[in-house]
């Protein structure tokens, strides 16, 4: 179990598996986010993370099963993002539009296997990339 708290300054995490996620609050500064095995993490894990890494330039998330709508638009509160990998997560084309929309700083999008994901959805990247 992780439990980071405020003070905190970390250029990277990397965690494997939601268990040993724990819940990280209270403006911890860290730059990147690597979160595997991530099947069982619901909505209150996302918007932790964006409620308390403001400061979060790249993030990984790797099978995030249990995120409704909800817990993945809480991710558009990271404007500083830079690169940001969805693989396997439930993002639909409503959110990737508004995390389009709120993280202009955003280079590198990662949707391998988000089958929510339409041709709506692409027109929304497209549209950001102009």
């Amino acid at each position: 179990f992780v439990s980071l708290r405020f003070g905190s300054k970390l250029d990277l995490i990397e965690i494997f598996g939601y268990r040993q996620c724990g819940i990280i609050t209270n403006a911890l500064i860290i730059r990147k986010l690597y979160v595997y095995h991530f099947k069982t993490a619901d909505d209150s894990v996302f918007e932790s993370f964006a409620n308390n890494c403001q400061e979060l330039e790249v993030l990984h998330l790797y099978s995030a099963g249990l995120a409704t709508s909800a817990g993945m638009q809480a991710l558009s509160k990271l404007t500083n993002l830079r690169v940001l990998n969805l693989k396997r997560c439930p993002i639909t084309d409503d959110v990737l539009w508004q995390i389009c929309q709120s993280c202009s700083k955003l280079m590198v999008l990662n949707l391998n296997g988000c089958v929510k994901i339409t041709n709506r959805g692409l027109d929304a990247i497209t549209a950001h990339l102009k």
